[in-house]
């Protein structure tokens, strides 16, 4: 990334350890759009349906929220990058057995029953969330 005069550095300094403001905002937001798709009729439905390129889609979707809610508990910047769960290992607070619990979802294998199972994993994943978060 080119950045002669050092303003996305300077910015990025002053995200390193999120204020209480930007971190209760990204929790917040993330967690709504995480509870929507957890109780969404059409996405229990895509399940059953086997709709791969809406599942595979919606799960991109939702394990970019789960990182941005783990990153703001950790009042850490989340840099948004290929490298999140390597970077999330390291993370103080998480729920239990994360890193293995996210990889499971994001590769749910191809068994007829595989998008269901990670479905539900992704709602386990989200009310370990709002125990963590405490919202």
């Amino acid at each position: 990334m080119v950045d002669p005069q050092g303003i996305l550095a300077g910015w990025k300094d002053q995200l390193a350890v999120y204020p209480d403001a930007l971190r209760i905002s990204v929790i917040r937001q993330h967690l709504e759009v995480l509870r929507y798709w957890a109780n969404d009729y059409h996405y229990a439905s895509k399940v059953m349906r086997r709709d791969l390129v809406f599942l595979v889609g919606l799960t991109g979707k939702l394990a970019n929220s789960i990182l941005q809610v783990v990153f703001a508990v950790n009042r850490t910047y989340y840099p948004g990058d290929g490298w999140n769960l390597a970077i999330a290992k390291d993370l103080v607070l998480l729920p239990p057995d994360f890193i293995e619990r996210m990889t499971a979802i994001l590769e749910p294998g191809h068994d007829t029953e595989c998008w269901q199972r990670q479905r539900h994993a992704l709602m386990d994943m989200i009310a370990d969330l709002e125990v963590l978060t405490g919202e």
